[in-house]
């Protein structure tokens, strides 16, 4: 048994972990049941997003209609696409695993990592322990419990931004931000796309959000919300979903079926019971304020704490746990900024902090300012019918609460609200702020501006 200073299980968010500590000439072991990098390199946020953004490119040229720019419809080159996309995934996650390989002081193991008890880990037969042992090892696909589902061929996201071959129509189960992003890519690739959900999608957002996003959503995607799902079948390459939409039985038929209904902790494969971590009742290990287990010298971050699943909130988690532990020892509580968030469809959504029915169920008085991109130089040049950003402030103290946007490039736009919350900004701060005449940001701006309007001073 080799016994190791610290013991980092993941390497998606826990390379925040890996190579300083061994900088500091502590001896680090490494597990990665998976390929290196995690889920964010290698079946997440960067083959997703090198998909997504062909995907919006064309809809940017279906756009450009609207602005006398004509031409025949551009296609997906689907294969090649693929191709590409999964090749410099896997360079860069060979390139990863290459310098945990050669780093000093770190000593990589590939392979599922088992706990036998509060110390000690098993990978591939062979026992380590460790001083301290952090936890990033991530989720997986949750697959619901739907009669037949089991027995199909079905793909979760992991099969799917790896398949090269391109299907005539597809249906997806799920409706959160996966579900929905694939289901733009699928759609503007020329797959006939339908998407099943449990629940209203986008629920956790004002309805304003809601009724901007599902008319421009439905152009090209068939959404069936609110749906009881009653089994699924495999006959002749097609899949049959058997659904209950308005008390009237449906069957849902395509040639591809993708599971996107939410995320599973790793917590099981782990045995993470063998070293007495608590964990809550979906599975997520349960931290404190300082990110640290039940356990004494074990710490947990990232998605298999629970949701949201979002890798820059991962990060930070990541550097807190070095900085308070390593690079200057202090026992302070981590102390989250807003965590914005962002859903990569057409229309784009980005967003932070709590929404206007949150802020009235907690009794705070607000007051809102909302520009459409129209209202702005550059959203004229687009001829937007379609698109806002919204900025609630706190009346009192005026300063920005919270902000969201739906529309062109929202996701970029928001950093600067973003930043603007991260100063304990006010309306008066972001209107004496000079903006890029016509770039889209003064939406910002004329957001704010509307608000001063509805405060009337």
């Amino acid at each position: 048994m080799t016994e190791f200073d610290v013991i980092v299980i993941g390497t998606g968010a826990g390379a925040k972990l890996i190579r300083p500590i061994a900088n500091l000439g502590q001896n680090v072991a490494v597990v990665e049941h998976g390929n290196a990098g995690g889920t964010c390199l290698n079946h997440g946020c960067i083959p997703s997003k090198m998909l997504i953004h062909p995907a919006d490119v064309i809809r940017d040229v279906e756009e450009a209609r609207k602005t006398n720019v004509l031409g025949s419809p551009p296609d997906i080159d689907w294969a090649a696409l693929v191709r590409r996309t999964t090749e410099t995934v896997d360079h860069d996650s060979n390139a990863i695993t290459t310098g945990y390989t050669n780093a000093p002081n770190v000593t990589y193991f590939p392979g599922t990592g088992r706990f036998i008890n509060a110390t000690t880990i098993e990978v591939n037969g062979t026992q380590i322990t460790g001083k301290r042992l952090f936890i990033a090892a991530g989720v997986r696909a949750r697959i619901p419990t739907i009669p037949g589902l089991a027995e199909t061929p079905y793909l979760t996201h992991k099969e799917a931004l790896r398949s090269t071959k391109r299907p005539r129509s597809i249906t997806i189960i799920g409706g959160g931000f996966i579900a929905l992003e694939l289901g733009h890519f699928y759609a503007s690739a020329g797959v006939r796309t339908v998407i099943l959900s449990r629940s209203a999608i986008l629920k956790d957002y004002d309805g304003d959000v809601r009724d901007e996003f599902l008319p421009r959503f439905r152009e090209t995607i068939q959404l069936i919300e609110e749906c009881d799902f009653q089994s699924v079948s495999y006959n002749d390459n097609q899949f049959y979903t058997e659904i209950i939409h308005n008390g009237t039985p449906r069957t849902v038929k395509t040639d591809q079926l993708l599971v996107a209904a939410g995320m599973i902790p790793n917590t099981d494969i782990l045995n993470v019971e063998a070293a007495g971590i608590a964990v809550d009742d979906d599975g997520f290990i349960t931290v404190n304020d300082r990110m640290a287990t039940s356990v004494p010298n074990i710490w947990a971050f990232g998605d298999i704490i629970g949701a949201p699943f979002y890798r820059h909130k991962a990060n930070f988690e990541g550097d807190y746990l070095f900085n308070t532990l390593y690079e200057m020892p202090r026992d302070i509580p981590i102390s989250y900024p807003e965590i914005p968030s962002a859903i990569f469809t057409y229309p784009q959504i980005a967003g932070f902090g709590p929404s206007e029915s949150e802020l009235r169920t907690k009794g705070i008085d607000f007051v809102v300012g909302k520009c459409p991109y129209i209202d702005s130089g550059m959203g004229m040049a687009y001829r937007s019918d379609y698109g806002f950003i919204k900025l609630i402030f706190e009346r009192t103290s005026r300063k920005l609460v919270s902000a969201v946007a739906i529309g062109p490039q929202a996701a970029t736009m928001m950093h600067m609200p973003i930043a603007f919350r991260q100063m304990n900004a006010t309306l008066d701060d972001m209107l004496s702020t000079i903006y890029i005449h016509p770039a889209l940001p003064e939406l910002v701006r004329n957001a704010a501006r509307r608000a001063k309007l509805s405060l009337g001073k």
